[in-house]
């Protein structure tokens, strides 16, 4: 039988406030901002809106139907009865940075805008549930064995 693994290393020690604190210290480049946003699916035009102009058939210029102009076809849409929706999570963030502030980087910070997060058909959820999730799918798969 092999020995336990080594306990997992301590969390790091916080930052102390100014005396008579109840919490440590927060730093601006220690935080990232999260907000979650729903899209409803649009099937055909992506837009309530649709903007068509009278263009003259021969050179595609925009001119009045009285000098021969033709009015571009309306663009279809469909309307579902239940729609879908694309779930996308969006998240920004401040860093210690150099520079100046044509390179935007103001008061010693610089903002950076992360990549979106598609999470579609999945489930965001926060750490305590996640650390919960994650214990009961590992008691779920210690009986099935199949390994060592």
């Amino acid at each position: 039988v092999p020995p336990p693994p080594p306990p997992p290393p301590p969390p790091p020690t916080p930052t102390p406030g100014p005396v008579g604190a109840t919490h440590p210290r927060l730093f601006l480049d220690g935080i990232a901002w999260w907000d979650e946003f729903h899209l409803k699916v649009r099937l055909g035009h992506a837009s309530k809106w649709e903007v068509r102009l009278c263009r003259h058939p021969d050179t595609g210029k925009v001119c009045p139907e009285e000098e021969g102009g033709e009015w571009d076809a309306e663009k279809p849409n469909t309307s579902i009865k239940y729609p879908g929706e694309a779930r996308v999570c969006a998240g920004a963030l401040m860093h210690k940075a150099t520079g100046t502030e044509a390179d935007g980087v103001h008061g010693g910070y610089k903002g950076v805008t992360l990549p979106l997060f598609n999470y579609t058909g999945r489930t965001v959820v926060g750490l305590k549930a996640w650390k919960k999730a994650r214990l009961a799918e590992l008691e779920r798969v210690k009986p099935l064995g199949g390994w060592g």
